[in-house]
């Protein structure tokens, strides 16, 4: 009993974080792979930190990758943001924290947003590299309510 008192503990409060993962299958991005994250705001007049994280390898070659994310708003309606994630900086020394065998590194999207309207929201995540496929383990992203306006 105590142990599934323990078990459904861990269920809520992993269930009340708003952050998701997915990994890459053989540790690799392929360009055409779009990432679908569906985030339900219930109150749009907080203010939101979005953050987008990438786990990889630290034997990549890539300095930064560039990111596009398609949003999607409750209403159908959608805007193109786009980023880059810092993997290295200029001597080769990379960015992130060690996570067992994969660095990860983490990139404020935006410190403050305020959604447009309530609802459910998509965003679509996809690499933009000038290489077909990048050796990325995994791809996660985040949404925090900071505030009232």
């Amino acid at each position: 009993m105590k142990n599934l008192f323990l078990i459904l503990l861990c269920a809520l409060m992993f269930s009340c974080q708003n952050d998701e993962y997915r990994s890459l299958p053989n540790t690799i991005w392929e360009k055409d792979i779009r990432f679908d994250f569906k985030k339900n705001i219930k109150d749009a007049k907080l203010i939101h930190k979005i953050i987008v994280k990438i786990k990889y390898k630290d034997q990549i070659s890539l300095q930064e990758l560039p990111l596009e994310i398609l949003q999607r708003f409750p209403s159908g309606k959608a805007k193109i943001i786009r980023t880059l994630i810092q993997i290295q900086d200029e001597n080769g020394n990379f960015f992130g924290k060690k996570v067992e065998e994969l660095m990860e590194v983490k990139q404020d999207l935006s410190e403050q947003i305020n959604f447009a309207e309530n609802g459910e929201y998509t965003f679509e995540i996809s690499h933009t590299s000038k290489e077909k496929s990048v050796p990325i383990a995994g791809i996660g992203f985040e949404i925090y309510e900071i505030k009232k306006m």
